[in-house]
Formats: C-alpha cells, sequence, structure tokens
C-alpha cells in the first residue's frame, strides 16, 4: 500500500501513487472553529485516495459525536439539524453548535509507519423557534476530506539497476451549507426538512521519475474536478412512552462539475490535456434510529444508516465505477447524576457519554470501526462545553497487515436561550 495505489479513469489506466473562565473558554473556542473554516488543516489518510469523495468526517454535534455519533432519534436541542432535521420540531429556545477536532493519525503496514496530526472543524449549527410557526436551522458542515500527501523511493530491476521516485498529493473534500425547518405536530410527531448547498472539490497529482538510462522523462499525472449542487433532506421523530423512532434520508441532486485531466511529460512540455464537463451524482442515503429514555437519568440510542454508493456517478474520473451499498451502525448513551435535584453538585450536572460506530467505506474491502467516550460540563443554565475522545481504525482487505490507527480529541460548545414561553407553558 505505502508503494503503489491505483486509480482506474474512464477506459484509461492511469496509475496514481498514493499512497469568566467559562466565557472566555465559550468564546475561544467559537473563534478557532470559526478560522479552521476559513483556514482548514486536514488529515492524511492514505485511503482517501481510494474513495470517490474522500473519507467521511462523521460531524456531529458534542453530544451526538460522544454517543458513536447516534443521533437519528435522540431529542437534543444541541443536535439541531445535522443528523436529523425533524430535531429541529423539539427545540423551543434559540440554539447554538459547534464543534473542533483534533486528528492523530498513524498509518502502519508491517514495518512501515507514519504519523500525522490535523485539526478538523467539523460544523457550526444554529436554530432559531418561532413559536407556532415552527423552528429554523441553518449550518455549516464538513463531510469529507480528500488531503493525502506521500513520497516514496523504490528500487527496480529491469536489464537495469535504478531507482524510481513516486509522489502523490491530493486537497479537497465536501461542504455542505444546510437551511431547515422543524415543526412539532401535538408532540405526536416532529418533522423537519431541509436544503442544502454543497461544495466539491478535488485536486489530485502524482509524479514520478528518476529512471536514468532509459530516455524516459519525469512525467506528472494531474486531476481537477470541481462542482457545486443542490440537495435535499427529510426526517421524521415519533415518540411512543418512552421509546423515540426516527427516519431521515438525504437526496444529492445531479449537477455539472468543471473537469481539468491532464498528463505532463518532462519539464516544460505537456501532451493529453482535456478540459470538460462531467455529470456528478453523489450517492443518496438512508437512516433509521431508536431512542429509550429508561430514567431522566439514563437514555440509549442505536442507528442504523446505508450509503446507496451504486447510484454515485462520476463518468469514471473518481473511481466511482463498479461500488456497492455500505452499511453502518452506531450505538450510544448518556448518563445525569441528578438532573432533577433543585440544587444539585457541579458534578452531578455533567452529562456522561459513551458509544461506538462500524461503518463499511466506499472500498467494499475497507472498514471503520471507533469507540467514544465524553462528558458535557454545564456553563450556565444555558450553556455546554463537550469533551470527546474517540479511539478507532481503519482497515483494509486489499493490502496486507494495513491499518489506519486514530485518536480523537473534540472540544464542543453549545448554548441557547429561550425568548418565549413554550407550546407546554402556554397550555395552562
Amino acid at each position: 500500500m505505502f508503494t503503489q495505489c491505483a486509480r482506474y479513469r474512464d477506459d484509461r489506466k492511469v496509475s496514481k501513487f498514493s499512497p469568566g473562565p467559562c466565557k472566555l473558554l465559550a468564546v475561544s473556542t467559537l473563534a478557532v472553529v470559526t478560522m479552521a473554516f476559513v483556514f482548514p488543516v486536514r488529515s492524511q489518510s492514505i485511503l482517501a485516495s481510494r474513495y470517490p469523495l474522500g473519507v467521511s468526517l462523521n460531524a456531529a454535534s458534542g453530544p451526538a459525536a460522544s454517543m458513536g455519533g447516534t443521533a437519528v432519534a435522540v431529542r437534543n436541542e444541541f443536535n439541531v439539524l445535522l443528523a436529523n432535521p425533524a430535531n429541529l420540531g423539539s427545540i423551543e429556545k434559540t440554539v447554538f453548535s459547534a464543534l473542533l477536532t483534533s486528528d492523530f493519525l498513524n498509518i502502519r503496514q508491517g514495518s512501515s509507519r507514519a504519523t500525522f496530526t490535523s485539526i478538523i472543524p467539523e460544523q457550526i449549527t444554529f436554530a432559531f423557534w418561532l413559536g407556532s410557526a415552527g423552528t429554523l436551522g441553518f449550518g455549516i458542515e464538513s463531510r469529507t476530506d480528500l488531503r493525502t500527501k506521500y513520497r516514496s523511493v523504490a528500487g527496480i530491476s529491469s536489464g537495469i539497476t535504478d531507482r524510481v521516485e513516486m509522489a502523490y498529493s491530493a486537497n479537497g473534500g465536501l461542504t455542505t451549507y444546510h437551511a431547515g425547518w422543524g415543526y412539532n405536530l401535538l408532540d405526536y410527531l416532529t418533522l423537519g426538512i431541509g436544503y442544502e448547498r454543497f461544495y466539491f472539490t478535488t485536486d489530485q497529482t502524482s509524479f514520478q521519475s528518476g529512471i536514468s538510462g532509459t530516455g524516459f522523462p519525469p512525467t506528472r499525472d494531474s486531476l481537477f474536478v470541481r462542482a457545486r449542487g443542490n440537495a435535499f433532506r427529510g426526517g421524521i421523530q415519533v415518540p411512543v412512552w418512552r421509546l423515540v423512532g426516527g427516519l431521515t434520508g438525504e437526496y444529492f441532486f445531479p449537477t455539472e462539475a468543471d473537469v481539468v485531466d491532464g498528463i505532463f511529460w518532462g519539464e516544460d512540455s505537456q501532451e493529453d490535456v482535456d478540459r470538460d464537463d462531467l455529470t456528478l451524482q453523489i450517492p443518496p442515503s438512508l437512516a433509521f434510529g431508536v431512542a429509550y429514555n429508561h430514567t431522566e437519568q439514563m437514555l440509549f440510542a442505536a442507528d442504523i444508516k446505508v450509503v446507496l454508493w451504486d447510484e454515485m456517478q462520476g463518468e469514471g474520473f473518481l473511481g466511482d465505477a463498479g461500488r456497492q451499498r455500505a452499511y453502518g451502525f452506531s450505538l450510544g448513551g448518556e448518563y445525569i447524576p441528578a438532573p432533577a435535584l433543585l440544587a444539585p453538585q457541579y458534578w452531578e450536572k455533567i452529562r456522561f457519554r459513551g458509544g461506538f460506530r462500524f461503518d463499511q467505506l466506499p472500498e467494499n474491502a475497507d472498514r471503520e470501526w471507533a469507540v467514544t467516550a465524553g462528558a458535557g460540563f454545564p456553563l450556565t443554565a444555558n450553556g455546554l462545553i463537550d469533551a470527546v475522545l474517540e479511539y478507532g481504525r481503519r482497515t483494509s482487505d486489499s493490502y496486507d497487515n494495513y491499518t489506519e490507527e486514530f485518536v480523537r480529541f473534540s472540544v464542543g460548545i453549545n448554548a441557547g436561550r429561550k425568548w418565549a414561553r413554550s407550546r407546554a407553558a402556554n397550555r395552562y
């Protein structure tokens, strides 16, 4: 894996070688998250080069991230609209949520190792309650990451013995801007719909040189794809006794993408540079979840999801041919020591959470799992700081003894304020 990774484009085989203090903390976290969206530093997953859109970042709120990403049926005001826009229907205040993640990645294959660190701005979201008209939500979400950089020098022998240098780099990913609306139908059902504007770019370059004595010049192969388009999302949440069931789906409308595809020979000359358009279809997805409020202290939840990669279309440029559906699931729980006490001690108000998730990746032989643990620390009656720790691995059956092991530490800030009386209060 460290020496080569092939990508097939159209009917040509083009090799790619890849591989107080609380308020101050809140303001500082918001500033860092905002700057990170403008000046992002990304991860370095080599497996990202195998996937049409890159590695999924599993963006979520702090509460959802600490529960393994489980949130489809969880009614939590700080989840806003990312996991399920129907959650907006249960929000009766103005809410803000943001999450910033530090990623530590260790790539191993046999005795070879490489370590990378990165800062990932995952999401910023807002919700505004409009009383009887429902709740509006807005947000920015980093969805996938394509950033990879790799270089190696290998020996070859074919009549002559020499060394060849191979390098591969890629940048880009998928970002979505959200606008949604949610409504509560007499506490029997909450529903939500959302519009998304998405932006996708990939800028890939592979380079090989150093075969002396053959007259073979340095070769650089590049691919640039840029697309923007629209997507729709909808969902429902249905409470039954202590259970809540949730369902959500997302559909990306086909869009035109700009493509520049070229192979460059030698230092200055060039050959076979194409500028064209392609039709890009990002795969839709579905997710179902169940949440069980055992008591006021304890919550358990589970999600199942599927990404329809067989619906992906990129006309061969993004390695989208022959994909199959990818399934995943997650489990999570939350415990609050004393949620109902009028004057609890501080530690009795902390929200302790944990979770587990498993996902098939776009390449069917690849998979990812992770365990999470976190805590939500109350700032005031209307705010919460989340600290989340995640440990996980990506593996691939296509390569022997290959592992991407990651540790992520996330800090989230959540705040809300009620400006009007709730529906329940108005009934009395």
